[in-house]
């Protein structure tokens, strides 16, 4: 049996987003007795750890990570530059293994490039699993946005070295696998040729239960934004909408998590309402009791997703929905989920969340339409790519 092998910058396991995705994806090549060596990263306050000879982690990235980002901050770098060099230590750490590994199929993500470069170098067949939309649509997005409204702080999704990095990857890719249609149609439009795409919708956690939802007139309605807030988030959007609503004293928009530095600067610019509530990062538990003391109404305004983690953590949770049109996960349906917006549509925005303080009575149906909702799962797409790649070995 030919063996397929994964090489990422990511955790293997464990909370964090990409280690809950990886792991069903491991488990189900490998219940195949086709999975070869798997090389990535540990937690540095995980206890948990991978004895099987064919698992390789490391936490040194994770570490010189850490250290670039104090370093960055004390030298006013870019933010992400830490996380640049998480990957290039990443790939150093790696780079004798995947030299020499055997597997004629390797699953990676578009950075490290140098992953990339060995297996071609090795003539791999290179699955790459894309996770965003294409670099230059989310490249040209960021830089519209920066331009309209000032910013200097950029991200690393507007930085022109890390986006021709990842197109030299999908240059040298055999398969791309997209998310969602709209991940999809990013890279046709881009040019990446249609028979090496794949899309695969990622769904819900395993454990996924459903919650319906009613209105509680003792509640204050409030809508929230959960996410590591950037501008290419379309955050500063919603606020700028939120701002131009009059009468907003018995609802409250709730911004959840950390705020990269553009997003923190085109605050720095603007007066922000009372009722605009930043609660920087939180724990799950802690986010969930935020979510049942409302009667809540998620929104995600996103400018690029390759899937968006919160919108089904809102469904999952019964909540109405204001989403882009790249943020749907090919789920959400206008006028029957909650709305679907353009992320510069400041107007439209502002009308849907208007819609939801001012009439009450239609929350309850919408939590109904959700609860009807059937969703698939990450086993389902775990299963997918396995079936793909094992049946294409």
């Amino acid at each position: 049996m030919k063996k397929i092998s994964i090489a990422m910058y990511s955790t293997l396991e464990g909370d964090s987003f990409k280690g809950a995705i990886l792991a069903p994806i491991i488990k189900s090549i490998e219940e195949k007795d086709s999975l070869g060596n798997v090389y990535g990263l540990i937690d540095i306050k995980s206890k948990r750890f991978n004895t099987k000879k064919n698992f390789h982690v490391t936490r040194i990235p994770i570490i010189a990570s850490s250290i670039m980002k104090k370093i960055s901050h004390v030298f006013k770098l870019p933010s992400y530059y830490a996380y640049r060099f998480g990957e290039t230590i990443t790939g150093l750490v790696f780079f004798p293994r995947i030299l020499v590994d055997p597997s004629l199929t390797i699953i990676l993500k578009p950075r490290p490039n140098i992953f990339v470069k060995l297996s071609a170098l090795k003539k791999k067949k290179i699955v790459i699993d894309s996770g965003e939309m294409h670099p230059r649509y989310y490249q040209k997005a960021c830089l519209k946005e920066y331009e309209k409204f000032g910013i200097h702080q950029k991200s690393i999704f507007a930085d022109e070295r890390s986006v021709r990095q990842i197109e030299k990857s999908l240059q040298a890719a055999d398969i791309v696998i997209t998310l969602t249609e709209a991940s999809k149609q990013s890279y046709l439009d881009y040019g990446v040729p249609s028979n090496k795409i794949v899309c695969f919708n990622l769904g819900v956690s395993a454990d996924y239960k459903k919650k319906l939802r009613q209105f509680d007139s003792t509640k204050k309605i409030a809508f929230f934004i959960t996410a590591h807030h950037s501008i290419l988030k379309g955050t500063h959007r919603v606020i700028n909408a939120w701002k131009k609503i009059k009468d907003t004293k018995n609802s409250e928009l709730i911004i959840i998590g950390s705020l990269h530095n553009d997003l923190k600067e085109f605050l720095s610019k603007i007066e922000c309402p009372d009722n605009i509530k930043f609660t920087g990062p939180l724990k799950s538990h802690d986010i969930l009791e935020l979510y049942n003391n409302y009667n809540s109404v998620g929104i995600m305004n996103s400018f690029s997703e390759g899937y968006c983690r919160a919108v089904v953590e809102y469904l999952q949770n019964g909540m109405p929905v204001v989403v882009s049109k790249v943020s749907t996960c090919d789920v959400i349906i206008h006028e029957h989920h909650g709305f679907i917006v353009e992320p510069e549509d400041e107007k439209a925005i502002q009308e849907y969340l208007e819609f939801f303080i001012n009439n009450s009575q239609v929350y309850g149906k919408f939590c109904e339409n959700i609860n009807k909702l059937s969703l698939r799962s990450t086993l389902d797409y775990a299963n997918d790519i396995s079936e793909l790649l094992v049946s294409d070995n």
